[in-house]
């Protein structure tokens, strides 16, 4: 059957409608992206708060706008409120946050504005065609600026792809939501409305009030749980000194537990970090429920508790495994070799993970170099551990270390699955490259 001769399809066919992106573009984007507070907000991005009633939401964003309006990377701060009375905003502190911006600077970094108007206006109208790089927008809340059913996906999808357009022009922006009423002492975490207010923002962030918050104290302290992690975002914990009008923001990883599992893993840690040599699963499940039935807590149940333990391996204690004389496998629960570590971050690590893995890669070469006859998995990792703590090197740990094991096969070493010399199960024997494994690109790892 004879084809039409048809034309053939251009370059850029689709460049009149969009933009076309390059390797230069995507690297000035890159250049632009920065934390405005470490693992929290970045910059040039959309982001949702949503709480229940009462949890905080306002007043965190109001502290949040008076803080980056003080930093010299931002340019200026716009504050949509269309959810406070001015009773409110006066009691929480806007007069003296106003005051303090009118005196120390020259520009009017922070503009707030009372947002409840019968007034027919748009924001992405207001805002088309303007510079937005070094602009935070902050909308309390997101359901007074909208005029349509929040349960209309299609809808909401619309009306979001505008703060989107905005975003892409270098704002960042901060919208707040609300939940549906909670029921129970468990919170589902679930937002009012459509799955587009998730679907199409940077990083959604669960609000609620701290485990640890006192109620005489002048300092609100929050959770925030991010629901995303799509720009490396990790839980934050809040500290607002509501009289000082001053924010804190730490990393947190045990943010997101129940009261119940965070009283568990406070007594697991005080346990374990008393016994510096270990001490078995068994006897760590006995001394936690006499702990807990002394000061009359409530924990989780044992199934419970060893799925929460094992989440926290590596984190804040180590998890070993042992054969006993009599058969079997046990675990045995340590302090960390840094010593105990905290939950907490107070500012944000340097990243090092190029460096333990480079390391991890040229340690595992040498051994399996060394080994000739091949050398099994598990006295891979052991080997390897003590000649990093020798020679005091940084290396990644157990679960990475499979992974690159697995992607550096047939590369650096080849390795055989065979059987275990106790007669069960599988393991994996890691050998040298045979001759004609070997190339002149395989010589070459970039780490």
């Amino acid at each position: 059957m004879k084809t039409k001769n048809l034309e053939p399809l251009p370059d850029g066919v689709f460049s009149d409608c969009f933009e076309l992106l390059t390797e230069e573009s995507l690297q000035e984007a890159a250049e632009k992206s920065r934390w405005l507070i470490d693992n929290f907000l970045m910059s040039g991005s959309l982001n949702m708060i949503y709480a229940s009633a009462g949890a905080g939401k306002s007043l965190l964003s109001l502290e949040l706008a008076h803080f980056l309006a003080k930093r010299t990377d931002i340019s200026k701060v716009i504050y949509l409120d269309a959810d406070n009375s001015r009773a409110a905003l006066h009691r929480r502190g806007l007069g003296s946050i106003m005051k303090f911006h009118k005196k120390n600077n020259k520009k009017k970094k922070l503009e707030y504005y009372d947002a409840c108007t019968e007034k027919n206006y748009s924001i992405s109208h207001r805002l088309k065609g303007k510079d937005l790089d070094g602009i935070v927008l902050i909308i309390d809340s997101i359901r007074n600026f909208i005029n349509f059913d929040m349960k209309d996906d299609v809808k909401v999808t619309r009306f979001l792809n505008k703060l989107q357009l905005l975003r892409n022009k270098g704002a960042t922006i901060i919208f707040l939501h609300h939940q549906p009423k909670q029921y129970g002492e468990e919170n589902n975490k679930m937002y009012k409305g459509a799955t587009a207010f998730m679907d199409s923002v940077d990083e959604a962030w669960y609000l609620s009030k701290s485990f640890t918050q006192r109620g005489n104290s002048k300092t609100l302290n929050l959770d925030l749980e991010p629901q995303k992690y799509r720009l490396d975002t990790k839980p934050q914990k809040v500290a607002i000194d509501t009289k000082a009008h001053t924010i804190f923001f730490r990393d947190d990883m045990t943010i997101g537990l129940t009261q119940k599992q965070y009283i568990t893993l406070e007594l697991a840690k005080e346990i374990i970090n008393a016994n510096p040599n270990g001490i078995i699963q068994s006897e760590l499940a006995k001394q936690i429920v006499k702990l807990a039935n002394a000061n009359y807590y409530e924990i989780v149940g044992k199934n419970s508790l060893w799925a929460l333990l094992a989440e926290f391996n590596d984190k804040l204690f180590s998890i070993e495994t042992f054969t006993p004389k009599g058969g079997g496998i046990r675990k045995l629960y340590k302090p960390l070799r840094n010593g105990a570590a905290s939950t907490t971050k107070d500012s944000k690590p340097p990243k090092k993970s190029k460096t333990k893995t480079s390391n991890t890669l040229k340690l595992i070469q040498a051994i399996i170099a060394d080994s000739k006859q091949g050398i099994a998995q598990k006295d891979l990792a052991d080997l390897l551990c003590k000649q990093a703590e020798k020679r005091q090197l940084e290396i990644v740990g157990k679960n990475t270390l499979w992974k690159l094991l697995d992607e550096y096969n047939g590369v650096l070493y080849r390795a055989e699955r065979t059987q275990r010399q106790s007669g069960y199960g599988i393991t994996k024997m890691y050998l040298p490259l045979l001759d004609s494994d070997k190339s002149e690109y395989r010589e070459i790892i970039v780490c």
